[in-house]
């Protein structure tokens, strides 16, 4: 299985919240992630990495992280 472009997005308008990652890789034989990113819309809190602890995390608007193949 093959993913490409695969995006999660912050935005926790009511209450602080810290997603750890914003996507996982099911970690088995044949799975590749390819430009995965994560954005931070608006809000509180924010997700502390793109895909299973790799990348930087987004916590202030306009910012975007991305881990091009996993």
């Amino acid at each position: 299985m093959q993913t490409y472009g695969v995006g999660a997005y912050s935005y926790f308008r009511d209450h602080t919240v810290y997603v750890e990652n914003g996507s996982q890789d099911p970690n088995k034989p044949g799975v590749q992630m390819t430009n995965t990113l994560t954005v931070f819309l608006t809000g509180k809190g924010g997700i502390k990495h793109v895909v299973d602890e790799s990348g930087s995390g987004v916590y202030h608007s306009g910012n975007i992280q991305y881990v091009c193949g996993s």
